[in-house]
């Protein structure tokens, strides 16, 4: 049933129990010691995992079509623990020229947001979206340490390359609870495509334990069965809040299918990759 939001959050909610995906990763926030020598709780779930969640209400309202040119910005606000149960509200809202806008929320059992989000079923692209990415990059076989320097002073950023295998992309959707009929045999489901901009920084630096906080992305085609996806990209910022160090990466995730290169999204990702000493 749909929900009674003083928030005009009024779409049916959605309740899933937080799982910690990263704790085996080289991001050290994922691990309970950790994270605690930074005043969290325990080890932090992936932004991006939470991030996943939080695209259920909008792949229900508008299908896989969405990822064909929609919009998704999502910032996250408050930790996510292992266990935490989370409820996703959302509810639509129009501009004044009919096009709906979606608010997403995601809450833990003591009400804290711990994720904003706003979905568009279909943006007006800048010319800048769909631009060619330009040639693919390997990360570095010897990744310095990152540094404002050393980030300042990157070149082209690119990822290892990763080929969508639509008879496993349940195991995607199991592990983030996500019972959406339309991904089980494809195509990619929204989560699995913002993972690659999450591994941009981890694999063109060596990193210090770092908190993704943000990341709008600009759906243009899905990823099919048999798609050999890569990313590639910039540094686009660089600025510092609260003794954070802060990165703000543009990227654009591309698939190679039948010889071309299709760009499938476009990411502006944003990450904490010095936290402040305590």
């Amino acid at each position: 049933m749909p929900s009674r939001d003083d928030a005009g959050l009024d779409l049916p909610v959605h309740s899933v129990r937080a799982r910690n995906l990263a704790g085996d990763t080289e991001n050290r926030i994922h691990e309970d010691s950790v994270a605690r020598q930074h005043g969290f709780a325990g080890g932090l779930v992936a932004g991006i995992t939470t991030y996943a969640y939080m695209a259920r209400p909008a792949v229900e309202r508008w299908g896989a079509g969405w990822l064909e040119g929609g919009e998704f910005r999502v910032r996250l606000e408050a930790p996510v623990y292992d266990g935490d149960a989370l409820t996703v509200h959302a509810g639509i809202q129009r501009d004044g020229d009919g096009d709906e806008r979606m608010v997403i929320e995601a809450r833990n059992a003591r009400g804290v947001v711990c994720g904003r989000g706003e979905a568009r079923a279909r943006r007006r692209l800048d010319p800048a979206d769909v631009a060619g990415p330009g040639a693919h990059v390997e990360p570095p076989a010897d990744r310095p340490p990152i540094t404002r320097d050393a980030l300042a002073a990157a070149g082209p950023l690119g990822a290892r390359a990763r080929t969508f295998r639509a008879d496993r992309a349940a195991e995607f959707l199991d592990a983030i609870d996500d019972p959406a009929a339309v991904f089980r045999e494809g195509p990619a489901h929204p989560g699995w495509v913002v993972f690659d901009a999450n591994q941009v920084l981890a694999q063109n630096f060596v990193m210090g334990p770092w908190i993704h906080v943000e990341t709008h992305a600009t759906h243009l085609a899905l990823i099919g069965d048999g798609d050999r996806v890569s990313m590639r990209g910039s540094v686009a910022e660089l600025f510092e809040r609260k003794g954070h160090e802060f990165v703000v990466l543009d990227l654009v995730s591309v698939a190679e299918r039948d010889g071309a290169v299709l760009p499938v999204a476009r990411f502006r990702h944003t990450a904490i990759y010095r936290l402040a000493p305590r």
